[in-house]
Formats: C-alpha cells, sequence, structure tokens
C-alpha cells in the first residue's frame, strides 16, 4: 500500500509490504528516489526475504524528483552531505513522521540504504534516535561529522563493494575509524571485485565504475538476512 506522511510543509511517500510484524525496515534506494522498478524490486526483495515489514520510501519529498544525476540530483546529494549535522535534523524528522504514520517510533525500525540511501542510513544512524540496525549498501560509510561514544546505541552494517572506484576503500577505512573510537557496534564487508552500484540490474555490465553482479547482490542479501530478518534483528 501507498503511505503519505508529513514533517512540517513537507510531504513524504512511500510503499509498504506489511507483513504484520512488529520489526520494520526502512529501505531507502539510490538517488532517483522510491518511485522506480530498482526501488520497487528492493523492496519486493526484502519483502520476501525477512521476516518484517518493509518501507520504501526517500528524503526527496514528493514535490521533487530529480530528472537526472548531473546537474540535478549531485546538487542535492552534494549539500546534504555537506552538512551532516543539519542532515540528522532532518532524519530526526522524518523518522518521527514515518513512525507517526506506521505505529511506532525510530526503535522500532532499522534501516538499509543504497548508494545514496546507504550515505543516508549511516547518517540517521548517527543521529542517535534509537534506530535498531543501519545498513549501508554500497554507500558513502564515512563522514565529516564523526561521531563520540555515547552518541549513538545504534548497529552499523557496512557491506562495500571491493573494487568500487567511486566510493574507496580508504572511506570504508575511515568509517571503521570513527566507529571504533565511538565504541560503536559496527560490522564491515568487502566483497572482492565487485564495482559500485552491485545491486542494480539496470547498470551495463561492462560499466568502468558501475556494475551489477549477481554474485555480490546474493551475498549482500544474505547479510541483510543475518542482521535485518525480524528473527535476528539486534
Amino acid at each position: 500500500r501507498n503511505i503519505e506522511f508529513t514533517d512540517g510543509d513537507t510531504r513524504y511517500g512511500g510503499i509498504v509490504f506489511d507483513r504484520g510484524q512488529p520489526h520494520t525496515v526502512l529501505a531507502l534506494p539510490d538517488w532517483r528516489g522510491f518511485q522506480t522498478d530498482y526501488a520497487r524490486r528492493r523492496g519486493t526483495e526484502l519483502s520476501a526475504s525477512l521476516n518484517c515489514n518493509v518501507v520504501v520510501s526517500d528524503l526527496y519529498g514528493l514535490t521533487y524528483r530529480p530528472a537526472a544525476y548531473s546537474g540535478d540530483a549531485e546538487l542535492w546529494i552534494s549539500r546534504a552531505l555537506g552538512d551532516p549535522l543539519a542532515l540528522r535534523d532532518r532524519l530526526t524528522r522524518y523518522f518521527t513522521a514515518l513512525g507517526q504514520e506506521i505505529g511506532g517510533g525510530p526503535g522500532g525500525i532499522s534501516v538499509v540504504g543504497y548508494c545514496l540511501g546507504g550515505a543516508l542510513a549511516f547518517e540517521a544512524g548517527r543521529a542517535g534516535i534509537g534506530l535498531k540496525t543501519v545498513v549501508s549498501v554500497h554507500g558513502i560509510p564515512s563522514t565529516s561529522a564523526t561521531i563520540a561514544p555515547g552518541d549513538t546505541s545504534t548497529t552499523f552494517v557496512a557491506i562495500h563493494g571491493g573494487s568500487d572506484p567511486i566510493i574507496g576503500m580508504d572511506q570504508l577505512a575511515a568509517f571503521q575509524r570513527e566507529m571504533t573510537a565511538a565504541g560503536v557496534d559496527w560490522v564491515s564487508i568487502a566483497l572482492g571485485h565487485a564495482r559500485h552500484g552491485f545491486t542494480n540490474e539496470e547498470i551495463d555490465p561492462h560499466g568502468k565504475f558501475q556494475r551489477f553482479d549477481p554474485v555480490a547482490a546474493r551475498r549482500s542479501l544474505d547479510v541483510l538476512k543475518l542482521y535485518l530478518s525480524g528473527e535476528n534483528a539486534p
């Protein structure tokens, strides 16, 4: 079913796969937002694989849809990730509004984000709003505003392509150092030879920087089952 929820003047949308369970996983898709075939495939896949409710949504709001990445989505992303503290405030309001819509609070929600969604998932985890687990799949794991001990109780799981030429392993290492210094529960998995966007079936298989990788996609889903299923969610 489709949902709408409001944070002040911003109206958000989403798709709910309701299994009647107490635990919900929010899927934040790539830069194209939740109204794409790719986003629906991820929601369908997660709903079939995890014993929990799934919501597919994004942070754009219903009045904005990027037409292209270059000169459009990239500007939104640069502004959002360029001010992590403001972004965390916005994510806090977003999750409060979503929790009210689906019946509950952030404490009953885990998040998996893909590409842009992965960066947003991790910033939501850094906000310290009580999310159970946040997972970044080929997203930006590092931040310019690192957290300190006691800032969050959320578990962080990074699933990254070992040969990602866009988001390098140095950013994964920076995430690891940040989480270790903050005393946060974290997991980091690098999938050998996988490039950026390895879960996106529509990417050119011969792409230099991005490539769909069915083996890496299957392995990432296995990790999601381990950390996000209704039985295993922390």
